[in-house]
């Protein structure tokens, strides 16, 4: 199984050979996927069903949503853009988050100044998270040709 432009196919496949044995078909529309990375949401079982994420194939684009104790959600100040792995600081002041794309960085999102800063430029890292005592952030990156965790 695969997807293409937010649509679920199905192909036979001899596994013995690892060829594919006949005609590709069509299962669904409405798989989400993000066609900055390929990855589309869905998943088969064992015995065969299916489980997917309805949507569409996007760019990846989204908006950052500050959703309050009482399930009120506040579109932060920000540009929708390719944001994975929020991560919120343990003080609740900042808030780490990747940009996705042909380039992978993290930024720094200060809640109080609205300001978003750029922590890496090297363009292949990925999920930050903070340390328990909120001074400094570990991320993986490939910058040294290998996934590596930095802080």
């Amino acid at each position: 199984m695969y997807t293409r432009g937010g649509s679920l196919y199905s192909v036979p496949l001899d596994l013995s050979r690892l060829e594919v044995t006949g005609t590709p078909v069509k299962v669904l529309d409405g798989v989400l996927m993000s066609t900055n990375i390929g990855t589309a949401y869905f998943d088969v079982s064992p015995n065969g069903d299916l489980a997917y994420a309805a949507g569409h194939a996007e760019n990846g684009e989204r908006t950052l949503q500050w959703v309050d104790r009482q399930g009120k959600a506040t579109q932060l100040p920000l540009p929708a853009r390719s944001y994975l792995n929020p991560r919120i600081s343990p003080d609740g002041k900042l808030l780490a988050v990747e940009v996705e794309g042909p380039n992978h960085d993290f930024y720094v999102y200060d809640f109080d100044r609205a300001v978003m800063t750029r922590m890496t430029n090297d363009g292949l890292s990925h999920a930050p998270i903070w340390t328990p005592n909120g001074k400094r952030i570990a991320y993986r990156s490939w910058r040294g040709g290998k996934m590596t965790l930095y802080y």
